[in-house]
């Protein structure tokens, strides 16, 4: 068998007065600056996204609700202004058997 040789270390030693630790450190900090306005502008890229939502939403639902609730009325005035042409035409057909009972005696 082959023997794992020790990896060498890549990092800096740590502590006193390190050059390129503190520029490592610096870049980090900038770095992390970085990505944190990059979640502050998704963060509210999110939330404008869902107030649109929510605005969308009201602006398609709401004219159905309203739109159905006046209809309900119009309809029922509707069937009412024709009950009586469905009853009298209930009533025609009702006349008519009774003419072919009266032809058939």
């Amino acid at each position: 068998m082959t023997e794992l040789k020790p990896k060498k270390n890549i990092y800096p030693p740590v502590g006193g007065n390190n050059p390129s630790l503190e520029r490592l450190l610096k870049e980090n900090i900038e770095l992390n600056e970085k990505v944190y306005e990059s979640c502050q502008k998704t963060e509210r890229y999110i939330h404008f996204i869902r107030a649109f939502g929510i605005v969308k939403f009201i602006l398609i639902v709401v004219p159905i609700v309203i739109g159905v609730l006046y209809v309900v009325p119009l309809l029922g005035s509707f069937f009412d202004m024709y009950k009586d042409l469905f009853t009298s035409a209930g009533e025609v057909t009702g006349l008519l058997e009774t003419m072919k009972d009266i032809q058939g005696l």
